[in-house]
């Protein structure tokens, strides 16, 4: 009797001892033990099967917008659909198409096989009920489960407490005097950021470096959606002070008591949406991924809600200043999009450059477009907006943007970021290796290489965990191995002596190789692996495929 085993999660799985042909796969870095399996697992394979499926998949995926119009989710001549987070297909908070990917790759290793039951452990419900839709005929059941990444429930709290300091926000900007606005009659060009997130302690911001020149200005966001950059009422009112006078022009000063109205109005609407939609539908490549689609839904509501209010806000302040040009990060997502529409509708001699920050790959399906969808003008119904300009930060990156139909591509000739390469100094090389989570991936990362760790008690390990994720695991680096060490340290005074570097899909992974450190790039199993690395992997690079 066939049997599949899928198991999902950091920790070992112990299965007694069985006479039925067992088949396994495992999702995260935990190891099925106890019982002889046929390892289903292969990294170069799924990232292929990824790479084969993705096209299809964002035409898929743009089919929603047709819905989102016939439910009247528009605004100002845009569709709701384009600053939804499903519409991003968002890969690093979302299972869905890692999913997909997987469950195609597990299709094709048993396609001559007949499974008469399926075991699942660590998974949730919108797994089980894609496994179920792939094998009708076998008998399913869920060992363990997680919870579900996004709920009603719990968005509606977040929400709810997001408008509220948005509402003191509002109330605030009665009080306060008019922040100091240019009033010079020439245009000017500005740069949109996050104030403080990525600026330093010299009020110069992280990422555009030599891009701002001298008579350039802000234009920042203190709340901005709430999801990236989370401040309260009471920050709110600090950090404004901080960015007042000629240099900056804050967008949450625009904020009004009206605009929240509007947006608990478009949060009821999208609510409506989402549960009395059709989802009989929600099947692609032969699998049921109607939970999944719910769940990018329920947080696509609060995405909305929040970003049509910002718009409100960005627009108002927009109509007081003389702006040549406007040069903003994040311009593929939900956030970036908003601004490309109020500024395309509203502001059409405003010349709008996205700016490309961080690396990403032919895997890294956030950044891929339906071939029709893409559109430099208004309106925006059919076709998502996007800039007239963009600046990529590489070759390979400015390919991958022509690809996905983005207008006038140029490279940068200077990178602020990586800056940091010139102050690495290779002169102490010991036998010592750096281990770089990403921003999503530190836990598995982290239990991934504790078996090499382990392995290697006489070799030293850092172990770097992403400024900005979730890090709460490092709670347990307690128990770890004495020669596992989690390290702040500048970066340049680490790689000073480091003989190696093992990265997931961190873009420091190819930054470090271009300087000739040698690079091995961690594939967690059932992960879909989004470096760059894998991409430019050639002889002048040392560049090589760790498989867990």
């Amino acid at each position: 009797m066939p049997v599949l085993v899928i198991h999902q999660g950091a920790k070992d799985l112990h299965l007694e001892p069985s006479q039925d042909k067992t088949y396994a796969y495992r999702i995260g870095a935990g190891r099925i033990v106890g019982r002889l399996c046929q390892d289903l697992n292969d990294a170069v394979e799924l990232n292929q099967i990824s790479e084969e499926l993705r096209d299809k998949y964002a035409s898929w995926i743009y089919k929603f917008n047709k819905e989102f119009l016939e439910a009247g989710l528009v605004w100002e001549n845009t569709s709701l659909f384009f600053l939804s987070d499903i519409s991003v297909k968002r890969a690093e908070l979302f299972d869905t198409y890692n999913t997909l990917s997987v469950l195609t790759q597990i299709k094709r290793g048993l396609k001559s096989v007949e499974i008469e039951t399926v075991l699942l452990y660590g998974v949730d419900k919108a797994f089980v009920q894609a496994v179920e839709s792939m094998f009708p005929d076998a008998t399913v059941r869920q060992r363990s489960s997680r919870s579900q990444k996004a709920s009603l429930s719990r968005r509606g709290l977040a929400d709810l407490w997001f408008l509220l300091n948005l509402l003191v926000v509002s109330l605030l900007n009665k009080f306060l005097p008019p922040q100091g606005t240019p009033t010079s009659e020439k245009s000017t060009k500005y740069f949109f950021s996050f104030f403080p997130q990525t600026f330093d302690e010299k009020n110069e911001d992280l990422r555009y470096g030599q891009n701002v020149k001298a008579g350039d200005r802000y234009l920042v966001t203190l709340m901005a959606d709430g999801m990236h950059q989370q401040l309260n009422s009471i920050t709110y009112w600090k950090n404004q002070r901080k960015a007042n006078g000629e240099k900056f022009v804050v967008i949450d000063r625009g904020l009004r008591v009206t605009d929240i109205f509007l947006g608990i109005k478009t949060w009821l609407r999208m609510v409506h949406f989402v549960y009395t939609r059709d989802c009989s539908s929600d099947f692609i490549f032969g699998l049921d991924i109607s939970r999944y689609i719910f769940q990018e839904l329920i947080w696509s509501v609060s995405r909305v809600a929040r970003l049509i209010i910002f718009a409100r806000a960005l627009e108002r302040v927009l109509r007081g200043l003389k702006i040549s040009e406007l040069t903003y990060v994040v311009f593929e997502y939900p956030l970036g999009r908003a601004i490309s529409a109020v500024v395309g509708t509203k502001f059409p001699e405003i010349k709008r450059i996205g700016f490309n920050h961080g690396e990403f790959s032919w895997r890294f399906l956030n950044y891929f477009l339906a071939n029709e969808e893409p559109s430099v003008l208004p309106p925006y119904l059919e076709h998502c907006p996007i800039p007239d300009q963009v600046l990529a930060e590489d070759q390979l990156t400015k390919e991958i943007y022509e690809f996905n139909g983005y207008m006038n591509v140029d490279q940068m000739q200077n990178v602020r970021r990586l800056n940091y390469l010139k102050k690495v100094k290779r002169v102490d090389i010991s036998s010592k290796t750096l281990i770089v989570a990403g921003l999503h991936d530190g836990e598995d990362l982290w239990h991934a290489m504790i078996s090499k760790v382990t392995e290697n008690p006489l070799h030293t390990y850092y172990f770097r965990p992403h400024p900005r994720g979730d890090n709460r695991y490092l709670r347990a680096s307690r128990d770890a191995p004495n020669n596992l060490v989690i390290d702040l340290r500048p970066l340049h005074e680490v790689l000073s002596s480091i003989e190696s570097v093992y990265v997931t899909y961190s873009g420091l992974g190819y930054e470090l190789a271009g300087i000739g450190i040698p690079i091995s790039v961690v594939c967690v199993p059932g992960r879909l692996n989004w470096s760059k690395c894998l991409d430019k992997r050639s002889d002048t690079l040392r560049i090589g495929l760790c498989q867990i």
